[in-house]
């Protein structure tokens, strides 16, 4: 069980409150790419943390996520090390998660996974969910069957074009409005950004 007083410390993190985000925590619930909620059975609950200097960086989005009438939907932020190791062992398949744990962003408080969504927390439309997300996928990672939703995965890159004008604005718009506020894009994953 992981000291959620000492990782504040080590880490210099800060819980992310907020009207302007909604906390969804994708791993602290079973609905998520390895169907376990890992950060619950490690003792960190349902909370986002973020290392304090990304954390005042996402807050100067709050004045621009009211005059939009829109909401930011954080689905992952600071990861312990004991939870990143446990994905490992549950969806041990390269190019997952990163295979050296302390080499993650999201360990470090320094990574965010999110979307957004309208002034009723209902998400934008974006060609896949966050983490390339359903059922099926995560029951066939499940049973080691990777090939198909490593194939699905690939519609989360910002290359991908077999998709909706309106998911393309989607995307595009998220990745302008976390850099606006000092976060970096990865090529791959459409929802998530790392500060550094």
């Amino acid at each position: 069980m992981v000291n959620l007083e000492h990782l504040i410390q080590e880490y210099n993190l800060v819980e992310v409150r907020g009207d302007d985000f909604i906390i969804d925590m994708m791993y602290a619930r079973s609905n998520n790419i390895v169907s376990t909620p890992v950060y619950k059975n490690i003792g960190f609950g349902d909370k986002a943390f973020l290392n304090a200097k990304a954390y005042a960086a996402l807050k100067k989005l709050e004045p621009e996520l009211k005059k939009l009438n829109m909401k930011l939907r954080i689905c992952d932020a600071f990861r312990p090390l004991e939870a990143h190791r446990e994905f490992l062992r549950l969806a041990p398949v390269k190019g997952l998660f990163k295979a050296v744990p302390e080499e993650s962003l999201h360990c470090h408080g320094l990574a965010v996974d999110c979307c957004l969504t309208d002034e009723n927390g209902k998400n934008l439309s974006y060609p896949t969910e966050i983490d390339a997300y359903t059922p099926e996928f995560a029951k066939e990672l499940q049973n080691k069957n990777y090939d198909n939703y490593f194939r699905h995965l690939s519609k989360a890159g910002y290359n991908f074009e077999n998709c909706s004008e309106e998911q393309k604005q989607n995307r595009q718009f998220l990745r302008q409005f976390m850099q606006n506020a000092g976060f970096s894009p990865i090529p791959n994953e459409w929802w998530h950004f790392n500060f550094i």
